[in-house]
Protein backbone atom coordinates (compact mmCIF):
# COMPACT_ATOMS: atom_id res chain seq x y z
CA UNK A 1 0.00 0.00 0.00
CA UNK A 2 1.40 3.29 -1.03
CA UNK A 3 0.14 6.32 1.13
CA UNK A 4 0.93 9.88 0.48
CA UNK A 5 -0.09 10.67 4.24
CA UNK A 6 2.83 13.07 5.73
CA UNK A 7 1.65 12.65 9.37
CA UNK A 8 -1.03 10.70 11.75
CA UNK A 9 -3.75 12.87 10.97
CA UNK A 10 -2.43 16.57 9.27
CA UNK A 11 -4.41 18.41 11.71
CA UNK A 12 -2.04 20.42 11.89
CA UNK A 13 -2.29 21.95 8.65
CA UNK A 14 -5.91 22.29 8.62
CA UNK A 15 -6.49 25.70 10.34
CA UNK A 16 -9.11 28.43 9.97
CA UNK A 17 -7.12 29.51 6.85
CA UNK A 18 -7.30 26.17 4.93
CA UNK A 19 -10.98 26.84 4.58
CA UNK A 20 -10.53 30.91 3.84
CA UNK A 21 -10.51 31.20 0.31
CA UNK A 22 -7.69 34.02 -0.97
CA UNK A 23 -9.15 37.68 -1.37
CA UNK A 24 -9.01 39.12 -4.69
CA UNK A 25 -7.00 41.93 -5.38
CA UNK A 26 -10.12 44.66 -5.07
CA UNK A 27 -11.26 42.98 -1.88
CA UNK A 28 -7.97 43.72 -0.02
CA UNK A 29 -8.33 45.78 2.72
CA UNK A 30 -11.99 46.09 3.56
CA UNK A 31 -13.06 46.92 6.27
CA UNK A 32 -16.65 46.89 7.31
CA UNK A 33 -18.53 49.27 9.87
CA UNK A 34 -14.92 50.79 10.71
CA UNK A 35 -14.54 47.64 12.71
CA UNK A 36 -14.02 44.66 11.32
CA UNK A 37 -11.19 43.78 8.66
CA UNK A 38 -12.20 41.01 5.93
CA UNK A 39 -9.93 38.09 5.74
CA UNK A 40 -11.45 36.34 3.50
CA UNK A 41 -14.68 34.28 2.30
CA UNK A 42 -15.10 30.84 4.26
CA UNK A 43 -18.45 29.88 2.74
CA UNK A 44 -21.72 31.05 1.21
CA UNK A 45 -25.84 29.39 1.05
CA UNK A 46 -28.88 30.32 -0.52
CA UNK A 47 -29.22 33.44 0.84
CA UNK A 48 -25.83 35.14 1.12
CA UNK A 49 -22.31 34.89 1.51
CA UNK A 50 -20.00 34.35 4.70
CA UNK A 51 -16.79 36.18 5.65
CA UNK A 52 -14.03 35.82 8.40
CA UNK A 53 -13.02 39.16 9.92
CA UNK A 54 -10.83 40.61 12.78
CA UNK A 55 -11.87 43.09 14.91
CA UNK A 56 -9.56 46.24 14.57
CA UNK A 57 -8.97 46.85 17.95
CA UNK A 58 -9.19 43.50 19.80
CA UNK A 59 -7.90 41.10 16.93
CA UNK A 60 -10.58 38.73 17.85
CA UNK A 61 -11.73 36.58 14.46
CA UNK A 62 -15.66 36.74 13.65
CA UNK A 63 -17.87 35.66 11.07
CA UNK A 64 -19.34 38.22 8.91
CA UNK A 65 -23.28 37.40 7.01
CA UNK A 66 -24.17 39.42 4.52
CA UNK A 67 -26.91 39.91 1.52
CA UNK A 68 -27.61 41.93 -0.89
CA UNK A 69 -29.50 45.11 0.01
CA UNK A 70 -31.95 45.17 -2.97
CA UNK A 71 -32.54 41.47 -2.33
CA UNK A 72 -36.09 40.45 -2.98
CA UNK A 73 -36.58 38.20 0.01
CA UNK A 74 -34.15 39.76 2.77
CA UNK A 75 -33.04 38.08 5.69
CA UNK A 76 -30.68 38.69 7.85
CA UNK A 77 -32.64 41.51 9.72
CA UNK A 78 -34.91 38.84 10.95
CA UNK A 79 -32.24 36.61 11.81
CA UNK A 80 -30.35 38.62 14.24
CA UNK A 81 -33.74 39.37 15.87
CA UNK A 82 -33.70 35.42 16.48
CA UNK A 83 -30.30 35.58 17.88
CA UNK A 84 -31.17 38.39 20.19
CA UNK A 85 -34.73 36.30 21.17
CA UNK A 86 -32.43 33.01 21.85
CA UNK A 87 -29.19 34.57 23.26
CA UNK A 88 -27.60 32.67 25.64
CA UNK A 89 -28.97 29.58 25.32
CA UNK A 90 -28.12 26.10 24.43
CA UNK A 91 -25.39 26.19 21.26
CA UNK A 92 -26.44 29.34 20.03
CA UNK A 93 -24.16 31.62 18.78
CA UNK A 94 -23.41 35.32 19.74
CA UNK A 95 -24.77 38.36 17.27
CA UNK A 96 -22.27 40.85 17.90
CA UNK A 97 -23.75 42.94 15.37
CA UNK A 98 -26.41 43.60 12.38
CA UNK A 99 -26.60 46.65 10.00
CA UNK A 100 -25.72 47.85 6.09
CA UNK A 101 -22.04 48.22 4.82
CA UNK A 102 -22.40 49.69 1.25
CA UNK A 103 -24.55 47.75 -0.63
CA UNK A 104 -24.94 44.75 1.72
CA UNK A 105 -27.00 44.17 4.84
CA UNK A 106 -24.79 42.54 7.49
CA UNK A 107 -24.78 40.35 10.33
CA UNK A 108 -21.32 39.54 12.69
CA UNK A 109 -21.92 36.69 14.59
CA UNK A 110 -19.42 33.80 16.87
CA UNK A 111 -16.64 32.52 14.44
CA UNK A 112 -17.42 28.63 14.00
CA UNK A 113 -15.50 25.79 12.74
CA UNK A 114 -16.63 22.98 10.45
CA UNK A 115 -19.98 21.66 10.06
CA UNK A 116 -21.88 17.72 11.17
CA UNK A 117 -21.80 17.00 7.60
CA UNK A 118 -18.13 18.19 6.83
CA UNK A 119 -17.54 15.68 9.81
CA UNK A 120 -19.32 13.09 8.58
CA UNK A 121 -17.50 13.13 4.99
CA UNK A 122 -14.24 13.30 7.06
CA UNK A 123 -14.03 9.98 8.95
CA UNK A 124 -14.72 6.65 8.38
CA UNK A 125 -17.87 6.53 10.67
CA UNK A 126 -19.72 8.66 13.22
CA UNK A 127 -19.72 5.68 15.97
CA UNK A 128 -23.06 5.29 18.57
CA UNK A 129 -21.86 7.22 21.19
CA UNK A 130 -21.06 9.99 19.34
CA UNK A 131 -23.91 9.99 17.58
CA UNK A 132 -26.32 9.88 20.94
CA UNK A 133 -24.12 12.50 22.28
CA UNK A 134 -24.36 15.09 19.41
CA UNK A 135 -28.02 14.23 19.50
CA UNK A 136 -28.64 14.85 22.78
CA UNK A 137 -27.07 19.02 22.38
CA UNK A 138 -29.21 19.01 19.62
CA UNK A 139 -32.43 18.24 21.51
CA UNK A 140 -31.36 20.64 24.04
CA UNK A 141 -30.92 23.47 21.39
CA UNK A 142 -34.31 22.53 20.08
CA UNK A 143 -35.55 22.54 23.60
CA UNK A 144 -34.35 25.76 24.17
CA UNK A 145 -35.39 27.10 20.85
CA UNK A 146 -39.31 25.76 21.46
CA UNK A 147 -39.21 27.13 25.01
CA UNK A 148 -38.47 30.74 23.36
CA UNK A 149 -41.68 30.18 21.24
CA UNK A 150 -39.74 29.28 17.85
CA UNK A 151 -39.56 26.59 15.67
CA UNK A 152 -36.53 26.21 13.78
CA UNK A 153 -37.05 24.67 10.70
CA UNK A 154 -34.59 23.68 8.73
CA UNK A 155 -32.64 21.07 10.42
CA UNK A 156 -30.23 19.39 8.87
CA UNK A 157 -26.08 18.53 8.83
CA UNK A 158 -25.27 21.93 7.58
CA UNK A 159 -27.05 24.42 10.17
CA UNK A 160 -24.54 22.36 12.76
CA UNK A 161 -21.44 23.62 13.49
CA UNK A 162 -18.29 22.93 16.13
CA UNK A 163 -16.21 25.57 17.25
CA UNK A 164 -13.37 27.08 15.23
CA UNK A 165 -11.00 25.40 17.30
CA UNK A 166 -11.95 22.01 15.90
CA UNK A 167 -9.90 21.83 12.40
CA UNK A 168 -10.22 18.90 10.00
CA UNK A 169 -6.97 17.09 8.36
CA UNK A 170 -6.81 17.36 4.86
CA UNK A 171 -8.11 14.55 2.71
CA UNK A 172 -5.22 12.17 1.99
CA UNK A 173 -5.24 9.20 -0.44
CA UNK A 174 -3.74 5.52 -0.30
CA UNK A 175 -3.07 3.18 -3.43
CA UNK A 176 -3.79 -0.11 -3.00
CA UNK A 177 -4.23 -2.56 -6.30
CA UNK A 178 -3.95 -0.18 -8.14
CA UNK A 179 -6.66 1.56 -7.02
CA UNK A 180 -6.91 5.07 -5.14
CA UNK A 181 -8.86 5.33 -1.97
CA UNK A 182 -9.23 8.33 0.51
CA UNK A 183 -7.16 7.12 3.93
CA UNK A 184 -9.63 9.10 6.74
CA UNK A 185 -8.88 8.79 10.00
CA UNK A 186 -11.88 7.44 12.43
CA UNK A 187 -14.00 9.32 14.59
CA UNK A 188 -12.14 8.64 17.68
CA UNK A 189 -8.80 9.45 15.98
CA UNK A 190 -9.97 13.01 15.13
CA UNK A 191 -11.98 13.32 18.87
CA UNK A 192 -8.93 12.81 20.81
CA UNK A 193 -7.38 15.63 18.60
CA UNK A 194 -10.32 17.72 19.76
CA UNK A 195 -10.21 17.11 23.21
CA UNK A 196 -12.88 14.80 23.12
CA UNK A 197 -16.59 15.30 21.61
CA UNK A 198 -17.02 19.12 21.21
CA UNK A 199 -19.96 21.18 21.60
CA UNK A 200 -22.57 22.04 18.96
CA UNK A 201 -23.74 25.43 17.48
CA UNK A 202 -26.94 25.27 15.40
CA UNK A 203 -27.03 28.31 12.91
CA UNK A 204 -28.99 30.19 10.73
CA UNK A 205 -32.30 31.03 11.88
CA UNK A 206 -33.18 32.78 8.11
CA UNK A 207 -36.65 30.58 8.17
CA UNK A 208 -36.94 29.91 11.91
CA UNK A 209 -40.89 31.49 12.91
CA UNK A 210 -42.86 31.23 15.75
CA UNK A 211 -45.49 28.86 16.89
CA UNK A 212 -46.88 31.21 19.68
CA UNK A 213 -47.46 34.94 19.88
CA UNK A 214 -44.76 36.59 21.26
CA UNK A 215 -46.24 38.96 23.28
CA UNK A 216 -49.35 36.92 24.51
CA UNK A 217 -47.57 34.10 24.90
CA UNK A 218 -50.98 32.53 22.96
CA UNK A 219 -50.09 29.28 20.60
CA UNK A 220 -51.01 30.26 16.88
CA UNK A 221 -53.68 27.72 15.68
CA UNK A 222 -53.00 24.95 13.01
CA UNK A 223 -54.53 26.47 10.17
CA UNK A 224 -56.59 23.80 8.29
CA UNK A 225 -55.41 25.07 4.63
CA UNK A 226 -52.37 23.48 3.49
CA UNK A 227 -49.57 25.41 1.93
CA UNK A 228 -48.37 24.50 -1.52
CA UNK A 229 -44.31 25.80 -0.68
CA UNK A 230 -42.84 23.65 1.15
CA UNK A 231 -40.16 25.06 3.61
CA UNK A 232 -36.62 23.88 4.97
CA UNK A 233 -34.91 20.60 3.63
CA UNK A 234 -36.80 17.92 1.63
CA UNK A 235 -34.53 15.55 2.94
CA UNK A 236 -35.10 15.97 6.52
CA UNK A 237 -38.60 17.50 6.16
CA UNK A 238 -41.28 16.00 8.16
CA UNK A 239 -44.48 14.00 6.93
CA UNK A 240 -46.69 16.82 8.26
CA UNK A 241 -44.28 19.21 6.82
CA UNK A 242 -44.34 17.46 3.25
CA UNK A 243 -48.35 17.41 2.92
CA UNK A 244 -48.36 21.18 3.80
CA UNK A 245 -49.37 21.24 7.14
CA UNK A 246 -47.97 24.56 9.49
CA UNK A 247 -44.92 23.89 10.67
CA UNK A 248 -44.40 23.14 14.87
CA UNK A 249 -42.24 21.92 17.29
CA UNK A 250 -43.04 18.53 16.18
CA UNK A 251 -41.69 18.66 12.84
CA UNK A 252 -38.20 19.86 14.16
CA UNK A 253 -37.80 16.91 16.14
CA UNK A 254 -38.89 14.65 13.41
CA UNK A 255 -36.51 16.50 11.29
CA UNK A 256 -33.89 15.87 14.25
CA UNK A 257 -34.89 12.25 14.01
CA UNK A 258 -34.13 11.78 10.46
CA UNK A 259 -31.01 14.06 10.89
CA UNK A 260 -29.47 10.82 13.59
CA UNK A 261 -30.91 8.22 11.29
CA UNK A 262 -28.74 9.78 8.28
CA UNK A 263 -25.40 10.00 10.59
CA UNK A 264 -26.06 6.32 11.89
CA UNK A 265 -27.06 4.54 8.84
CA UNK A 266 -24.55 6.76 6.36
CA UNK A 267 -27.56 7.72 4.13
CA UNK A 268 -31.56 7.61 4.40
CA UNK A 269 -33.46 5.30 1.20
CA UNK A 270 -34.98 8.80 -0.47
CA UNK A 271 -31.54 10.89 -0.42
CA UNK A 272 -30.57 11.34 -4.33
CA UNK A 273 -33.84 10.46 -5.83
CA UNK A 274 -35.01 11.98 -9.55
CA UNK A 275 -37.45 14.44 -10.36
CA UNK A 276 -37.96 16.77 -13.15
CA UNK A 277 -39.18 19.78 -10.69
CA UNK A 278 -39.07 20.66 -7.90
CA UNK A 279 -43.17 19.73 -6.52
CA UNK A 280 -42.62 16.09 -8.27
CA UNK A 281 -39.87 15.92 -6.07
CA UNK A 282 -41.00 16.51 -2.76
CA UNK A 283 -43.86 14.87 -3.77
CA UNK A 284 -41.92 11.53 -4.30
CA UNK A 285 -39.77 12.44 -1.41
CA UNK A 286 -42.81 11.98 0.60
CA UNK A 287 -44.79 8.76 -0.84
CA UNK A 288 -40.98 6.90 0.24
CA UNK A 289 -41.29 8.19 3.60
CA UNK A 290 -44.43 7.22 3.43
CA UNK A 291 -44.08 3.49 2.17
CA UNK A 292 -40.78 3.26 4.43
CA UNK A 293 -41.42 0.92 7.58
CA UNK A 294 -39.32 2.90 9.94
CA UNK A 295 -38.80 -0.98 12.19
CA UNK A 296 -37.12 -2.34 8.86
CA UNK A 297 -35.01 1.03 8.34
CA UNK A 298 -33.97 0.70 12.19
CA UNK A 299 -33.59 -3.37 12.22
CA UNK A 300 -30.55 -4.36 13.89
CA UNK A 301 -30.01 -0.81 15.63
CA UNK A 302 -30.89 -0.30 19.42
CA UNK A 303 -34.35 -0.13 20.01
CA UNK A 304 -33.99 3.78 21.30
CA UNK A 305 -33.79 4.72 17.93
CA UNK A 306 -36.76 3.72 16.34
CA UNK A 307 -38.90 4.89 19.24
CA UNK A 308 -37.41 8.21 19.26
CA UNK A 309 -38.56 8.47 15.54
CA UNK A 310 -41.60 7.01 16.23
CA UNK A 311 -41.97 9.75 19.19
CA UNK A 312 -41.47 12.26 17.15
CA UNK A 313 -43.98 11.15 14.14
CA UNK A 314 -46.69 10.75 16.69
CA UNK A 315 -46.36 13.82 18.11
CA UNK A 316 -49.67 15.96 18.13
CA UNK A 317 -49.76 20.08 16.26
CA UNK A 318 -49.62 21.69 19.54
CA UNK A 319 -48.43 18.86 21.76
CA UNK A 320 -45.67 19.84 24.65
CA UNK A 321 -42.58 17.76 23.09
CA UNK A 322 -41.21 15.43 26.33
CA UNK A 323 -37.38 16.86 25.82
CA UNK A 324 -36.56 14.69 28.61
CA UNK A 325 -37.74 11.06 27.38
CA UNK A 326 -36.23 11.73 23.70
CA UNK A 327 -32.55 12.40 25.41
CA UNK A 328 -33.49 9.54 27.87
CA UNK A 329 -33.88 7.36 24.29
CA UNK A 330 -31.08 8.49 23.58
CA UNK A 331 -28.86 7.33 25.57
CA UNK A 332 -29.88 4.37 26.60
CA UNK A 333 -30.12 2.93 23.28
CA UNK A 334 -25.76 2.41 24.44
CA UNK A 335 -24.38 -0.62 25.41
CA UNK A 336 -26.48 -2.31 28.25
CA UNK A 337 -28.89 0.94 28.18
CA UNK A 338 -32.87 0.44 28.80
CA UNK A 339 -33.19 0.68 25.08
CA UNK A 340 -30.43 -1.19 23.79
CA UNK A 341 -31.75 -4.19 22.29
CA UNK A 342 -31.53 -4.43 18.51
CA UNK A 343 -34.59 -3.74 16.67
CA UNK A 344 -36.12 -6.67 14.60
CA UNK A 345 -37.14 -6.58 11.13
CA UNK A 346 -40.85 -7.05 10.34
CA UNK A 347 -39.11 -8.96 7.14
CA UNK A 348 -36.24 -10.39 8.45
CA UNK A 349 -32.82 -9.02 8.27
CA UNK A 350 -31.34 -5.73 9.27
CA UNK A 351 -29.98 -2.26 7.78
CA UNK A 352 -26.22 -1.70 6.69
CA UNK A 353 -24.38 1.14 7.24
CA UNK A 354 -22.93 2.85 4.12
CA UNK A 355 -19.91 4.77 4.27
CA UNK A 356 -19.65 8.45 3.40
CA UNK A 357 -17.68 9.73 0.55
CA UNK A 358 -15.60 13.02 0.32
CA UNK A 359 -16.72 14.37 -2.95
CA UNK A 360 -14.79 16.50 -5.41
CA UNK A 361 -15.96 16.87 -8.91
CA UNK A 362 -12.97 16.73 -10.73
CA UNK A 363 -11.70 13.27 -8.92
CA UNK A 364 -14.60 11.26 -8.70
CA UNK A 365 -13.90 8.97 -11.50
CA UNK A 366 -10.55 8.01 -10.19
CA UNK A 367 -12.69 6.00 -7.86
CA UNK A 368 -15.03 4.42 -10.08
CA UNK A 369 -17.78 6.19 -9.60
CA UNK A 370 -20.16 6.67 -12.62
CA UNK A 371 -21.71 10.01 -11.24
CA UNK A 372 -21.10 13.65 -12.07
CA UNK A 373 -21.98 16.62 -9.18
CA UNK A 374 -23.18 19.43 -11.43
CA UNK A 375 -24.21 22.89 -10.11
CA UNK A 376 -25.56 21.66 -6.65
CA UNK A 377 -27.20 18.87 -8.04
CA UNK A 378 -25.81 14.82 -7.83
CA UNK A 379 -26.32 14.26 -11.91
CA UNK A 380 -26.49 11.23 -13.12
CA UNK A 381 -24.72 10.46 -16.59
CA UNK A 382 -28.18 10.82 -18.98
CA UNK A 383 -29.40 12.27 -22.17
CA UNK A 384 -32.20 13.58 -20.34
CA UNK A 385 -31.14 17.06 -18.89
CA UNK A 386 -34.19 17.84 -17.39
CA UNK A 387 -33.68 15.01 -14.46
CA UNK A 388 -31.75 15.29 -11.76
CA UNK A 389 -31.23 13.31 -8.59
CA UNK A 390 -31.66 15.65 -5.60
CA UNK A 391 -29.19 17.11 -3.43
CA UNK A 392 -30.19 19.61 -0.75
CA UNK A 393 -27.08 20.17 0.49
CA UNK A 394 -26.33 23.98 0.08
CA UNK A 395 -23.37 25.10 -1.65
CA UNK A 396 -20.22 25.70 -0.36
CA UNK A 397 -16.69 26.39 -0.55
CA UNK A 398 -14.04 23.74 -0.29
CA UNK A 399 -13.59 21.98 3.08
CA UNK A 400 -9.46 21.90 2.22
CA UNK A 401 -6.41 23.97 2.21
CA UNK A 402 -5.92 25.48 -1.61
CA UNK A 403 -2.55 24.17 -1.30
CA UNK A 404 -0.52 21.13 -0.31
CA UNK A 405 1.95 22.64 2.54
CA UNK A 406 3.91 20.12 3.34
CA UNK A 407 4.90 19.33 -0.67
CA UNK A 408 5.55 15.73 -1.58
CA UNK A 409 7.30 12.73 -2.70
CA UNK A 410 8.67 11.69 -5.47
CA UNK A 411 6.50 8.80 -5.58
CA UNK A 412 3.28 11.06 -6.21
CA UNK A 413 0.72 10.12 -8.31
CA UNK A 414 -0.92 11.85 -11.13
CA UNK A 415 -3.59 12.02 -8.65
CA UNK A 416 -2.04 13.75 -6.23
CA UNK A 417 -0.91 16.06 -8.83
CA UNK A 418 -4.36 16.40 -9.75
CA UNK A 419 -5.66 16.83 -6.14
CA UNK A 420 -3.17 19.93 -5.95
CA UNK A 421 -3.88 21.43 -9.24
CA UNK A 422 -7.50 21.43 -8.57
CA UNK A 423 -6.71 23.18 -5.25
CA UNK A 424 -4.47 25.84 -6.71
CA UNK A 425 -7.14 26.63 -10.04
CA UNK A 426 -9.79 27.82 -7.44
CA UNK A 427 -10.45 31.56 -8.35
CA UNK A 428 -10.03 34.13 -6.29
CA UNK A 429 -13.19 35.84 -4.37
CA UNK A 430 -13.50 38.56 -1.75
CA UNK A 431 -15.95 41.32 -0.24
CA UNK A 432 -15.83 43.26 -3.51
CA UNK A 433 -17.03 39.77 -5.75
CA UNK A 434 -20.02 37.95 -5.58
CA UNK A 435 -22.50 35.62 -7.60
CA UNK A 436 -25.37 37.64 -9.24
CA UNK A 437 -26.89 34.91 -11.45
CA UNK A 438 -28.39 31.70 -11.17
CA UNK A 439 -26.48 28.25 -11.47
CA UNK A 440 -24.53 27.53 -12.69
CA UNK A 441 -22.05 30.10 -10.87
CA UNK A 442 -18.67 31.24 -13.59
CA UNK A 443 -17.93 34.30 -13.38
CA UNK A 444 -16.56 36.15 -10.66
CA UNK A 445 -17.70 39.64 -10.83
CA UNK A 446 -17.15 42.55 -8.97
CA UNK A 447 -19.99 44.43 -7.21
CA UNK A 448 -19.79 47.94 -8.32
CA UNK A 449 -21.06 46.00 -11.65
CA UNK A 450 -23.94 44.46 -10.20
CA UNK A 451 -27.27 46.26 -11.69
CA UNK A 452 -29.70 43.57 -10.47
CA UNK A 453 -30.54 41.52 -7.20
CA UNK A 454 -30.55 37.96 -6.45
CA UNK A 455 -33.56 36.83 -7.72
CA UNK A 456 -33.62 33.31 -5.41
CA UNK A 457 -34.92 31.06 -7.93
CA UNK A 458 -33.70 27.66 -6.95
CA UNK A 459 -33.90 24.22 -8.09
CA UNK A 460 -36.07 22.17 -6.49
CA UNK A 461 -33.73 20.38 -4.51
CA UNK A 462 -32.41 23.29 -2.42
CA UNK A 463 -33.70 24.73 0.86
CA UNK A 464 -35.61 28.08 1.23
CA UNK A 465 -38.61 28.32 -1.29
CA UNK A 466 -39.65 32.28 -1.61
CA UNK A 467 -43.16 31.85 -0.25
CA UNK A 468 -41.96 31.17 3.23
CA UNK A 469 -40.93 34.57 3.41
CA UNK A 470 -44.34 35.97 3.54
CA UNK A 471 -44.19 35.16 6.77
CA UNK A 472 -41.60 37.50 8.51
CA UNK A 473 -43.61 40.91 7.27
CA UNK A 474 -45.83 40.38 9.93
CA UNK A 475 -43.38 40.43 12.77
CA UNK A 476 -44.83 42.64 15.57
CA UNK A 477 -41.74 44.78 15.33
CA UNK A 478 -40.92 45.13 12.01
Amino acid sequence: MTSFRQDSLGIHNASMDSTRSDLSINSRNVVVAEEWTVLGKIGEGSFGEVFEVRDIRTKHHYAIKREPVKMRHPQLKHESIMYDVLAGGPGIPQCHWYGQHEEFNCIVLDLLGPSLNQLRQTVIDLPLDVVVELGCQMVSTMEHIHNCGLVFRDVKPDNFLFPASCHLPEPEMVQENSIYKYDRPTCDELFRQWGGIPKLYVVDFGLTSWWRDPNTKVPYPETKKHTKNKTGTARYASLNVHRGKTHARRDDLESLAYLLLDLVLGNLPWTGIQARNSRAGWDRMRRLKEETFMSDLCAGLPRGLLEFVEYTKHLRFAQQPDYDYMRQLLRGSLHDGEFSAPVRSPFGGHTNRRPYNLENPELEHLEADNKTRENGFLARKSNHDDVFAMDDMANALPDHANENKNGSSSSVSSFQKLLTKTRQSQKRVGWNTHKHDQLPWIPVTDWQTIEQPDSNVKPWGEDHPEASWASSAKLPWM
